[in-house]
């Protein structure tokens, strides 16, 4: 597909069966067409020729988003609240169009995705570097301040394994955290 906007009736054929989808489309600048409008197009279009059974969209977002788009923010304020607000419309899709009993969205929010068996000791790293501010003057950012989410880093493999499980099985939680996808990725990855 050359345009994310525009779903012709071929493609829309072609995706209509599908049960899940996982959204990992983004920017780091906050760009509003990539954020906010191609995953709601997408959506419209899952729905055009949708008859029966919920749709479960995963939406991959990030542990700096902040869907407040007035908070006051000091890091990538336009790529967090852009990545945020994207987040924020697709959480409230079905509710705003009035299809609860075919669309379902679950926001996934990572933080520090590291390739998979590599740079493991990161996590060490950060966890001692977080607390070594916690402990001193910019202990604000252990109370998550600006709305930065300081869990530990996941692996890709921990990452993805978490969201293919809530693509395929659901989850009745409606945003999962960086702790808890560790937690679930490395679970299913041991079985």
């Amino acid at each position: 597909m050359n345009n994310f906007i525009l779903y012709f009736e071929s493609v829309i054929r072609e995706i209509s069966d599908a049960d899940a989808c996982i959204w990992a489309m983004g920017t780091y600048d906050g760009n509003h067409q990539v954020e906010v409008e191609y995953p709601t197009a997408f959506a419209k279009a899952m729905l055009q020729e949708r008859k029966a059974g919920k749709f479960r969209y995963v939406h991959l977002g990030g542990a700096f988003t902040v869907e407040d788009q007035d908070k006051t923010l000091y890091f990538m304020p336009d790529a967090r609240r852009g990545r945020g607000l994207g987040e924020f419309t697709m959480r409230n899709f079905a509710k705003e169009n009035g299809c609860e009993e075919r669309w379902e969205t679950i926001v996934m929010r990572p933080s520090g995705v590291l390739k998979k068996d590599r740079f493991r000791f990161l996590n060490l790293a950060i966890a001692d570097t977080i607390g070594f501010i916690s402990e001193h003057s910019f202990s604000r950012l252990q109370y998550h301040g600006d709305g930065i989410n300081l869990g530990h880093c996941i692996g890709s493999d921990e990452c993805a394994a978490s969201m293919i499980d809530v693509a395929l099985h659901g989850s009745t939680e409606g945003v999962w955290q960086n702790n808890a996808m560790v937690v679930k990725g490395r679970a299913l990855l041991e079985q």
